[in-house]
This record gives structure tokens, C-alpha cells and sequence, in this order.
């Protein structure tokens, strides 16, 4: 009866509700938001792909969505489907991408900040290394998980100029006060204190003694410190 088919649907939702909310770090499109996002005030990175990408591109691409929460630059992704009277194939032909043409996907396009105009990606789809440098030729800075752009340029100004150490870590602390318990910005201070302490060695041990410590606990050790292990690998890595 009726509640046999609305305990139906709420399992067909509970199946497919979490390929509806996409990628977390990405706000997808259609040719309806399309131009509210892309030209606007920031830098977009959008996803040309099917509807419902999975793989190991697809791996590399949630990755930097994620990543990318700290830059100042969007993620976009559009779903197309040739199927579909909704599947965004008006936005394919509009940049020269064939919906049927799956063996290219995903493509992705850098549209600066304004501007509607994008640049393609050439590169590999499963070099996360390459898309990186990719988005920083566009004049985009993007980090890894737990960096942020001006963390990582009072870091590498830390470690150029000794005589403005103070002053860098007094400026990196206001940071991380005004972010709260859930900041990174206090993995930089962290660092920033110790490499006074110790000297700049400690950039270097430190980060030797955390990798040895995520090989060797392996799956005894809790997701949370995974996480937090590697969010601090990753600020150590913007102090060169």
C-alpha cells in the first residue's frame, strides 16, 4: 500500500543520496548557474564529466576539491548526459566538448576571476601534481589539505628571513586567534615556535618522525590522527 511505497522511496533515496550531493569542496552547475558562478568575483575550476564520474580520476579530482577549501578559487563540476533533456549538453556544445565523446572526460577549464573565457587542461587527469600546476600557472595559489595561502607565504618568509621571525610568528598567531579551535593556522605557530627553539633542522626531523609514525601505526591508529598527522606533514612542507 502507500506506506509500502513511501518506505520505497525513502530507500531509493538513502541509495542514491549520496551521489546526489556530490563532491564535497565542489558546487556543481547547470546551464542555469553557470553564469552566476563562473566570470563572477572569484577564479573557477570546473569539471566537464558525465553525470555520475567515478575512479580513480575521480579520486583525484575529490582530493582537490578538498584541498582547494583554503584558495581563493571555486570548484565547479557539470554533469553532462547526452541522455537528458536537463544534462547540461547546451554547456558542452558552448565550449566545444562532444557529450558523447566519454574517452576525453573529464575535461577541465580555468576561467580567471571576471572572465568567461577558460583555459583547458592538457595535462593527465590522474596527476593530481600536474593539475596543481596547472591551476598555479593561471595565477591561482592552491595548498594541500590544512594549508592556506598566507600561512604558507608567512612560512616561506619565516624560513628567508631570520631577522623577521618575531614579527612573522606574532602576526601568525593573531591568525590562528581569530580562527578559533578547528584553525590550522596553530600548526604554523606550532612549527614557527619549534624551528626558533630548536633551529631549522627540526623542519626536518619532524617531519621524518611523523612519517615514521603513520607507516608503523598503520590501521591501529584513530582516522582522526591520520588526519591531523598529515595536515601537519602537509604545513611542514610550506616551511622551505
Amino acid at each position: 500500500g502507500i506506506r509500502g511505497m513511501i518506505t520505497g522511496t525513502a530507500l531509493l533515496l538513502a541509495l542514491f543520496l549520496p551521489v546526489a550531493l556530490g563532491t564535497p569542496g565542489c558546487i556543481d552547475l547547470d546551464t542555469y548557474t553557470f553564469d552566476k558562478i563562473v566570470g563572477a568575483e572569484r577564479p573557477t575550476f570546473v569539471r566537464f564529466d558525465q553525470e555520475y564520474p567515478y575512479g580513480e580520476e575521480h579520486n583525484v579530482f575529490e582530493t582537490l576539491a578538498l584541498n582547494s577549501t583554503g584558495s581563493s578559487m571555486l570548484v565547479c563540476a557539470v554533469g553532462i548526459n547526452e541522455h537528458s533533456n536537463n544534462g547540461n549538453s547546451d554547456l558542452a556544445q558552448r565550449f566545444g566538448i562532444k557529450p558523447d565523446d566519454k574517452e576525453k572526460f573529464p575535461i577541465y577549464m580555468m576561467f580567471p576571476a571576471g572572465s568567461r573565457e577558460g583555459v583547458t587542461f592538457t595535462g593527465s587527469a590522474l596527476s593530481d601534481y600536474q593539475i596543481r600546476q596547472f591551476i598555479r600557472k593561471q595565477g591561482v595559489w592552491i595548498g594541500l589539505q590544512g594549508c592556506s595561502d598566507q600561512g604558507d607565504k608567512n612560512a616561506a618568509e619565516f624560513m628567508s628571513a631570520a631577522n623577521k621571525r618575531t614579527d612573522i610568528l606574532a602576526e601568525t598567531e593573531k591568525i590562528s586567534a581569530g580562527e578559533g579551535k578547528d584553525g590550522t593556522t596553530k600548526w604554523y605557530v606550532m612549527i614557527m615556535k619549534k624551528v626558533v627553539e630548536k633551529g631549522d633542522a627540526f623542519i626536518q626531523t619532524e617531519t621524518t618522525r611523523l612519517q615514521k609514525v603513520l607507516e608503523q601505526g598503520g590501521e591501529m591508529l584513530k582516522e582522526e590522527k591520520v588526519k591531523s598527522f598529515n595536515v601537519r606533514l602537509n604545513v611542514l612542507a610550506s616551511f622551505k
